[in-house]
């Protein structure tokens, strides 16, 4: 399935570096919260539960439940996915997450396989490939064409989280979005976990990262012509301005930080004329979170994004380049060399809409 913004339907104009985000979800694998009775599981699938006692919030570890032999079958199966290793601990059977470009193999610390070729045209296609968090990062650039294509592909288990999915439909909104009809439908989505531990955990190849993709693809639709504007705008201010301070000033901090806004605001104010003031007021709210390091996602409140991220040297700079941004207000756009670019984006959004139809 496609995810991240392609899947969102929000084009950034101009943009000819933009991923493509492909998640390739292992369909005959599910995750439960609390293991059910196996009788109700169809034929021919894994079923797993989460372990979430000894792990940060927004991840989990996946235990084998009952299985105590490598050689029982359902062991055995699993044994031979490529990417997922099975691992023994404390007596029982945990997925271990392995991040590989060439067979699936152990690739650690980034590296980078690389390889080209020679068209029949006369064209070289250079093709690089490297792990970046949870994803294998493929880049692809023709050297006559000049054509250059970005994925960003990631492996993801399916799973079901109830008491996220209850925490996030039953929270105190005092603005009605999303609103009942809405929630009510979404609490339905299941989640996905990918292989990405824990920053910093000594379990980090057994730690998988809990995400409700589908849930935040719906939100994203939802939204209406100025909140889809705003976060655009905030993306493109984010890659060409802050990213290169702070490589964790992500698009995915950016959509947290937009869904927030939009759950706390009232709808009056998401008017094509406050455009600019929006986008103002988010560049505050990113502002003061960087200051403290602490940002809870949209989905998974309690779990940090900005733990283990941003070092001091990192923070401070960051807030002093968006108290300048807000001290000067939109006009901080001139002083960076991507003016031409932003602009003629801003002017483009304040006349046609972003959501791909």
């Amino acid at each position: 399935m496609v995810a991240g913004s392609t899947a969102e339907g929000i084009s950034q104009p101009y943009s000819r570096d933009s991923d493509i985000d492909i998640m390739t979800v292992l369909t005959n694998m599910i995750i439960y919260e609390n293991f059910p009775d196996t009788k109700s599981f169809k034929k021919g699938g894994y079923v797993l539960q989460m372990e979430r006692d000894k792990v940060v919030p927004g991840y989990t570890m996946i235990k084998c439940i009952g299985m105590k032999s490598r050689n029982m079958p359902y062991i055995s199966q699993i044994a031979k996915l490529k990417n997922i290793k099975l691992f023994e601990k404390d007596g029982c059977y945990f997925l271990r997450h392995c991040c590989d470009v060439h067979n699936f193999t152990d690739l650690r610390n980034s590296q980078t396989y690389s390889q080209t070729k020679r068209r029949r045209n006369g064209d070289h296609e250079n093709f690089e490939m490297h792990s970046s968090g949870p994803a294998f990062n493929v880049n692809c650039e023709t050297s006559k064409s000049k054509l250059k294509l970005n994925f960003d592909y990631v492996t993801a288990i399916p799973c079901f989280c109830l008491s996220h999915i209850q925490n996030w439909t039953h929270r105190t909104r005092h603005y009605g979005w999303p609103d009942k009809k809405l929630t009510s439908k979404l609490k339905n989505e299941i989640g996905y976990v990918v292989p990405v531990g824990f920053k910093g955990s000594r379990n980090f190849e057994l730690e998988w990262r809990i995400c409700y993709t589908g849930i935040e693809i719906n939100l994203i639709h939802s939204l209406n012509e100025t909140q889809i504007k705003m976060c655009v705008l905030l993306k493109m201010v984010a890659k060409a301005i802050l990213k290169p301070v702070c490589k964790d000033i992500t698009s995915y901090v950016i959509k947290n930080l937009v869904l927030w806004i939009v759950e706390r605001n009232a709808n009056e104010i998401f008017t094509p004329e406050n455009l600019t003031s929006l986008v103002m007021l988010g560049l505050r709210s990113l502002r003061n979170k960087v200051n403290l390091r602490l940002f809870g996602s949209y989905m998974i409140p309690e779990r940090n994004l900005f733990a283990g991220k941003i070092t001091e040297n990192e923070k401070a700079e960051m807030v002093r380049l968006l108290d300048e941004m807000l001290e000067e207000g939109p006009m901080f756009l001139i002083k960076f060399k991507e003016l031409n670019v932003l602009n003629k984006a801003i002017n483009e959004t304040m006349n046609k809409p972003l959501l791909a139809k």
